[in-house]
Protein backbone atom coordinates (compact mmCIF):
# COMPACT_ATOMS: atom_id res chain seq x y z
CA UNK A 1 0.00 0.00 0.00
CA UNK A 2 1.58 3.35 -0.80
CA UNK A 3 1.98 5.63 1.73
CA UNK A 4 0.10 8.74 2.22
CA UNK A 5 2.06 11.78 2.74
CA UNK A 6 -0.53 13.44 4.25
CA UNK A 7 0.15 11.28 7.66
CA UNK A 8 3.82 11.54 6.77
CA UNK A 9 3.66 15.59 6.83
CA UNK A 10 1.81 15.41 10.05
CA UNK A 11 4.05 13.40 11.96
CA UNK A 12 7.14 15.51 10.41
CA UNK A 13 5.49 19.14 11.80
CA UNK A 14 4.68 17.23 15.14
CA UNK A 15 8.27 16.18 15.79
CA UNK A 16 9.54 19.55 14.96
CA UNK A 17 6.80 20.41 17.62
CA UNK A 18 8.32 17.65 20.11
CA UNK A 19 11.65 19.17 19.80
CA UNK A 20 11.03 22.55 20.38
CA UNK A 21 8.56 21.52 22.60
CA UNK A 22 11.81 19.95 24.82
CA UNK A 23 13.28 23.63 24.53
CA UNK A 24 10.45 25.92 25.60
CA UNK A 25 10.28 26.83 29.53
CA UNK A 26 7.98 24.37 31.49
CA UNK A 27 4.70 26.32 31.83
CA UNK A 28 5.52 29.30 29.30
CA UNK A 29 3.31 30.36 26.63
CA UNK A 30 4.41 28.15 23.12
CA UNK A 31 4.92 24.74 25.90
CA UNK A 32 1.79 25.06 26.81
CA UNK A 33 0.52 25.58 23.09
CA UNK A 34 2.69 22.45 21.95
CA UNK A 35 1.84 20.73 24.75
CA UNK A 36 -1.95 20.82 24.73
CA UNK A 37 -2.21 18.35 21.36
CA UNK A 38 1.21 16.96 20.00
CA UNK A 39 1.04 13.93 22.10
CA UNK A 40 -2.26 12.93 21.24
CA UNK A 41 -1.82 14.01 17.93
CA UNK A 42 0.29 10.78 17.33
CA UNK A 43 -1.61 8.60 18.82
CA UNK A 44 -4.40 9.36 16.94
CA UNK A 45 -2.58 9.11 13.50
CA UNK A 46 -1.01 6.14 14.95
CA UNK A 47 -5.14 4.90 15.11
CA UNK A 48 -5.66 6.25 11.89
CA UNK A 49 -2.72 3.85 10.42
CA UNK A 50 -4.16 0.93 12.08
CA UNK A 51 -6.60 -1.36 9.33
CA UNK A 52 -8.38 -3.96 11.40
CA UNK A 53 -7.63 -6.50 8.82
CA UNK A 54 -4.25 -6.44 10.30
CA UNK A 55 -5.27 -7.89 13.83
CA UNK A 56 -8.96 -9.43 12.08
CA UNK A 57 -7.04 -11.60 10.67
CA UNK A 58 -4.79 -13.17 13.15
CA UNK A 59 -4.92 -14.57 16.69
CA UNK A 60 -3.98 -12.52 19.81
CA UNK A 61 -0.93 -14.20 20.23
CA UNK A 62 0.42 -13.57 16.51
CA UNK A 63 -0.91 -9.67 17.02
CA UNK A 64 1.30 -9.18 20.39
CA UNK A 65 4.00 -10.92 18.00
CA UNK A 66 3.96 -7.91 15.36
CA UNK A 67 3.85 -5.14 17.64
CA UNK A 68 6.59 -6.75 19.57
CA UNK A 69 8.47 -7.17 16.39
CA UNK A 70 7.62 -3.42 15.23
CA UNK A 71 8.33 -1.38 18.41
CA UNK A 72 10.61 -3.42 20.40
CA UNK A 73 13.46 -3.00 18.44
CA UNK A 74 13.57 0.44 18.02
CA UNK A 75 12.65 0.78 21.78
CA UNK A 76 15.69 -1.41 23.02
CA UNK A 77 17.95 0.08 20.59
CA UNK A 78 17.42 3.22 21.06
CA UNK A 79 17.61 2.98 25.11
CA UNK A 80 20.76 1.64 24.66
CA UNK A 81 22.16 3.79 22.38
CA UNK A 82 20.87 6.79 24.40
CA UNK A 83 22.29 5.03 27.80
CA UNK A 84 25.86 4.47 26.36
CA UNK A 85 25.75 8.41 24.94
CA UNK A 86 24.63 9.42 28.47
CA UNK A 87 27.54 7.22 30.19
CA UNK A 88 30.56 8.75 27.84
CA UNK A 89 28.65 12.70 28.74
CA UNK A 90 28.73 12.03 32.40
CA UNK A 91 32.01 10.36 31.98
CA UNK A 92 30.83 7.81 34.91
CA UNK A 93 29.24 4.58 35.41
CA UNK A 94 26.58 3.78 37.91
CA UNK A 95 27.46 -0.36 38.06
CA UNK A 96 24.78 -0.55 40.75
CA UNK A 97 22.16 0.69 38.22
CA UNK A 98 24.11 0.23 34.63
CA UNK A 99 20.61 -1.82 33.78
CA UNK A 100 18.51 1.15 34.09
CA UNK A 101 20.46 3.40 32.64
CA UNK A 102 20.53 0.99 29.55
CA UNK A 103 17.29 0.37 28.96
CA UNK A 104 14.66 1.34 31.82
CA UNK A 105 14.25 4.87 31.03
CA UNK A 106 10.68 5.14 30.32
CA UNK A 107 9.25 7.72 32.13
CA UNK A 108 12.58 8.96 33.48
CA UNK A 109 12.84 13.17 33.40
CA UNK A 110 15.92 13.13 32.07
CA UNK A 111 16.23 14.13 27.88
CA UNK A 112 18.50 10.98 26.59
CA UNK A 113 16.01 8.36 26.87
CA UNK A 114 13.30 9.90 28.97
CA UNK A 115 11.32 10.45 25.38
CA UNK A 116 11.34 6.98 24.64
CA UNK A 117 7.92 6.69 27.01
CA UNK A 118 6.21 7.20 23.46
CA UNK A 119 7.48 3.45 22.19
CA UNK A 120 6.87 1.99 25.34
CA UNK A 121 3.28 3.05 25.56
CA UNK A 122 1.91 2.96 22.32
CA UNK A 123 3.35 -1.01 22.05
CA UNK A 124 1.32 -1.91 24.99
CA UNK A 125 -1.53 0.01 23.70
CA UNK A 126 -1.35 -1.75 20.33
CA UNK A 127 -1.27 -4.98 22.12
CA UNK A 128 -5.08 -4.13 23.69
CA UNK A 129 -6.45 -2.54 20.12
CA UNK A 130 -8.07 -5.67 19.29
CA UNK A 131 -9.60 -6.24 22.29
CA UNK A 132 -11.22 -2.58 21.66
CA UNK A 133 -12.07 -3.54 18.26
CA UNK A 134 -14.19 -6.46 19.49
CA UNK A 135 -16.13 -4.23 22.10
CA UNK A 136 -16.59 -1.70 20.21
CA UNK A 137 -17.50 -3.72 16.93
CA UNK A 138 -19.18 -1.13 13.98
CA UNK A 139 -22.01 0.24 15.85
CA UNK A 140 -21.34 3.99 16.96
CA UNK A 141 -23.35 4.11 20.09
CA UNK A 142 -20.79 0.83 21.10
CA UNK A 143 -17.94 2.99 20.01
CA UNK A 144 -18.81 5.94 22.10
CA UNK A 145 -18.89 3.77 24.82
CA UNK A 146 -15.74 2.54 24.47
CA UNK A 147 -14.34 5.84 24.49
CA UNK A 148 -16.28 6.54 27.44
CA UNK A 149 -15.15 4.34 29.52
CA UNK A 150 -11.59 5.03 28.79
CA UNK A 151 -12.28 8.58 29.79
CA UNK A 152 -13.92 7.08 32.90
CA UNK A 153 -11.16 4.74 33.76
CA UNK A 154 -8.28 7.06 33.11
CA UNK A 155 -9.68 9.68 35.30
CA UNK A 156 -10.32 7.41 38.05
CA UNK A 157 -6.27 6.30 37.81
CA UNK A 158 -5.58 10.08 37.41
CA UNK A 159 -7.35 11.00 40.98
CA UNK A 160 -4.85 7.55 42.95
CA UNK A 161 -2.29 8.65 44.90
CA UNK A 162 0.24 6.13 43.74
CA UNK A 163 2.71 6.01 40.80
CA UNK A 164 3.27 2.93 39.24
CA UNK A 165 5.92 2.08 37.51
CA UNK A 166 6.27 2.33 33.51
CA UNK A 167 3.79 4.90 32.79
CA UNK A 168 0.99 2.39 32.98
CA UNK A 169 -1.53 5.00 34.48
CA UNK A 170 -1.60 6.60 31.12
CA UNK A 171 -2.43 3.48 29.38
CA UNK A 172 -5.80 4.68 29.34
CA UNK A 173 -5.85 7.73 28.31
CA UNK A 174 -3.40 7.26 25.29
CA UNK A 175 -5.39 4.14 24.21
CA UNK A 176 -8.81 6.65 23.96
CA UNK A 177 -6.76 8.54 20.93
CA UNK A 178 -5.68 5.51 19.20
CA UNK A 179 -9.45 4.23 19.33
CA UNK A 180 -10.51 7.58 18.31
CA UNK A 181 -8.05 7.67 15.31
CA UNK A 182 -8.75 4.21 14.35
CA UNK A 183 -12.81 4.16 14.06
CA UNK A 184 -13.13 7.59 13.27
CA UNK A 185 -10.41 7.53 10.59
CA UNK A 186 -12.26 8.15 6.95
CA UNK A 187 -14.43 10.50 8.95
CA UNK A 188 -11.34 12.96 9.66
CA UNK A 189 -9.57 12.30 6.19
CA UNK A 190 -13.02 13.54 4.42
CA UNK A 191 -12.94 16.14 6.68
CA UNK A 192 -10.21 18.19 6.83
CA UNK A 193 -10.29 18.56 2.75
CA UNK A 194 -14.04 20.50 3.25
CA UNK A 195 -13.69 24.20 2.88
CA UNK A 196 -16.11 24.84 5.31
CA UNK A 197 -13.96 22.85 8.02
CA UNK A 198 -10.85 25.01 6.78
CA UNK A 199 -13.14 27.99 7.80
CA UNK A 200 -13.74 27.00 10.76
CA UNK A 201 -10.25 25.80 11.98
CA UNK A 202 -8.97 29.29 10.89
CA UNK A 203 -12.26 31.01 13.36
CA UNK A 204 -11.41 28.77 15.83
CA UNK A 205 -7.57 29.76 16.23
CA UNK A 206 -7.48 32.01 18.61
CA UNK A 207 -9.89 29.86 20.76
CA UNK A 208 -7.78 27.02 20.59
CA UNK A 209 -5.06 29.44 21.87
CA UNK A 210 -6.88 30.75 24.61
CA UNK A 211 -7.70 27.53 25.40
CA UNK A 212 -4.55 25.94 25.70
CA UNK A 213 -3.14 28.65 27.88
CA UNK A 214 -5.65 27.74 30.12
CA UNK A 215 -4.51 24.21 30.28
CA UNK A 216 -1.22 24.49 32.00
CA UNK A 217 -1.73 21.89 33.91
CA UNK A 218 -2.13 18.81 31.42
CA UNK A 219 0.19 16.50 30.25
CA UNK A 220 -0.34 13.39 28.27
CA UNK A 221 2.38 11.53 30.05
CA UNK A 222 1.63 12.97 33.50
CA UNK A 223 -2.07 11.66 34.11
CA UNK A 224 -3.60 15.11 35.65
CA UNK A 225 -7.24 15.64 34.18
CA UNK A 226 -8.29 19.08 36.30
CA UNK A 227 -8.82 20.53 33.02
CA UNK A 228 -9.99 17.13 30.83
CA UNK A 229 -12.22 18.74 28.58
CA UNK A 230 -10.07 21.66 28.02
CA UNK A 231 -7.38 19.28 26.96
CA UNK A 232 -9.79 16.74 24.80
CA UNK A 233 -10.80 20.44 23.04
CA UNK A 234 -7.16 21.14 22.85
CA UNK A 235 -5.86 18.04 21.58
CA UNK A 236 -8.54 17.53 19.03
CA UNK A 237 -8.51 20.65 17.39
CA UNK A 238 -4.74 20.82 17.49
CA UNK A 239 -4.91 17.54 15.41
CA UNK A 240 -7.35 18.77 12.60
CA UNK A 241 -5.01 21.94 12.28
CA UNK A 242 -1.97 19.58 11.63
CA UNK A 243 -3.97 17.36 9.40
CA UNK A 244 -5.41 20.38 7.51
CA UNK A 245 -2.35 21.77 6.88
CA UNK A 246 -0.63 18.54 6.00
CA UNK A 247 -3.06 18.56 2.73
CA UNK A 248 -0.71 20.77 1.32
CA UNK A 249 2.63 20.54 -0.06
CA UNK A 250 5.48 21.00 1.84
CA UNK A 251 9.39 20.26 1.90
CA UNK A 252 10.79 16.96 1.82
CA UNK A 253 11.98 17.36 4.94
CA UNK A 254 9.36 17.72 7.22
CA UNK A 255 8.08 14.24 5.38
CA UNK A 256 11.39 12.52 6.03
CA UNK A 257 11.04 13.53 9.69
CA UNK A 258 7.49 12.00 9.74
CA UNK A 259 9.00 9.04 8.08
CA UNK A 260 11.38 8.59 10.43
CA UNK A 261 9.37 9.21 13.43
CA UNK A 262 10.64 6.66 15.55
CA UNK A 263 14.01 7.11 15.14
CA UNK A 264 14.04 10.89 15.29
CA UNK A 265 11.44 10.64 18.43
CA UNK A 266 14.31 8.38 19.80
CA UNK A 267 17.59 10.86 19.06
CA UNK A 268 16.50 14.37 18.83
CA UNK A 269 16.21 14.56 22.91
CA UNK A 270 20.37 13.67 22.78
CA UNK A 271 21.35 17.01 20.48
CA UNK A 272 18.81 18.95 22.76
CA UNK A 273 21.09 18.54 25.53
CA UNK A 274 24.24 18.30 23.68
CA UNK A 275 23.21 21.84 22.02
CA UNK A 276 22.46 23.40 25.21
CA UNK A 277 26.00 22.50 26.95
CA UNK A 278 27.79 23.70 23.60
CA UNK A 279 26.11 27.18 24.15
CA UNK A 280 26.78 26.57 28.33
CA UNK A 281 30.25 25.94 27.35
CA UNK A 282 31.25 28.51 24.99
CA UNK A 283 29.18 31.35 26.85
CA UNK A 284 29.57 30.38 30.63
CA UNK A 285 26.17 29.96 31.24
CA UNK A 286 24.08 27.73 32.61
CA UNK A 287 21.02 26.90 31.01
CA UNK A 288 18.32 24.13 31.11
CA UNK A 289 16.04 23.00 28.63
CA UNK A 290 12.47 23.31 29.75
CA UNK A 291 13.82 25.37 32.35
CA UNK A 292 15.24 28.65 31.40
CA UNK A 293 16.43 28.47 27.67
CA UNK A 294 15.95 32.15 26.59
CA UNK A 295 14.00 32.50 23.51
CA UNK A 296 16.85 33.01 20.77
CA UNK A 297 18.74 30.18 22.15
CA UNK A 298 15.58 28.25 21.41
CA UNK A 299 14.95 29.31 18.20
CA UNK A 300 18.39 28.91 17.06
CA UNK A 301 19.30 25.98 18.89
CA UNK A 302 16.09 24.06 17.95
CA UNK A 303 17.27 24.56 13.54
CA UNK A 304 20.78 23.00 14.67
CA UNK A 305 18.86 20.26 16.68
CA UNK A 306 16.63 19.56 13.30
CA UNK A 307 20.05 19.63 11.32
CA UNK A 308 21.85 17.64 13.53
CA UNK A 309 18.70 14.82 14.22
CA UNK A 310 17.99 14.84 10.40
CA UNK A 311 21.79 13.47 10.03
CA UNK A 312 22.44 11.21 12.82
CA UNK A 313 19.47 9.83 11.73
CA UNK A 314 20.93 9.42 8.06
CA UNK A 315 23.98 7.80 9.76
CA UNK A 316 22.13 5.64 12.79
CA UNK A 317 19.45 4.21 10.20
CA UNK A 318 21.67 2.07 8.45
CA UNK A 319 23.01 0.69 11.58
CA UNK A 320 19.97 -0.14 12.88
CA UNK A 321 18.66 -2.03 9.75
CA UNK A 322 21.55 -3.89 9.80
CA UNK A 323 21.23 -4.99 13.53
CA UNK A 324 17.79 -6.09 12.89
CA UNK A 325 18.56 -7.81 9.48
CA UNK A 326 21.54 -9.55 11.90
CA UNK A 327 19.14 -10.71 14.69
CA UNK A 328 16.57 -11.67 11.59
CA UNK A 329 14.22 -8.90 13.08
CA UNK A 330 13.87 -7.52 9.63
Amino acid sequence: MERNPVYDRAKGIGMILVIYGHMFMYGGIPFSIIFSFHMPMFFIISGMLLSSDKFNSMSSFSWVKVCLKKYMPPFVFFSVLGGIVRILYSGSIDYKGVISQLIFHIGSDELFTGALWFIGILMVSMFLMPLLNKWGGQKTISQILVLLTLVIISYILSEIPITPPFLIKIIPGVLFFVYLGFIWKKSIMNTIVDKQFKRFMVFGFPIFILLSLLNKTINISVPVYNDGIVFLICALYGTMLVLTISCHRMPKLIEYLGKNSLVVFSLHAIWITMVTEAFNYLFGTSYIPMENLPIHLVLVGGVIVIAMTVLSTALVLPVYNSTLKLLKLK
